[in-house]
């Protein structure tokens, strides 16, 4: 079993939480099975780094020096 799958099933997990009723607002969705990496869509949580606010600071840093664009905090 291939670790990809198609486009069409990688955009599976963002059109159930933009049109699924039962989405909850701020929800997390993701690929079901194999580690998450792929299959149909789920809620599910996000990785432990993505709650990481000082790797969340620098990678915005970094993004704003990139693209030479400026937000106001």
């Amino acid at each position: 079993m291939p670790v990809i799958q198609s486009a069409a099933a990688g955009a599976m997990p963002t059109l159930c939480a933009a049109t699924a009723p039962d989405a909850k607002p701020a929800g997390f969705y993701g690929p079901s099975h194999l580690f998450g990496l792929r299959g149909p869509g789920k809620e599910t949580r996000l990785a432990k780094f993505a709650y990481n606010d000082a790797a969340a600071k620098q990678l915005f840093d970094q993004l704003q020096e990139i693209s030479e664009i400026r937000y106001p905090l």
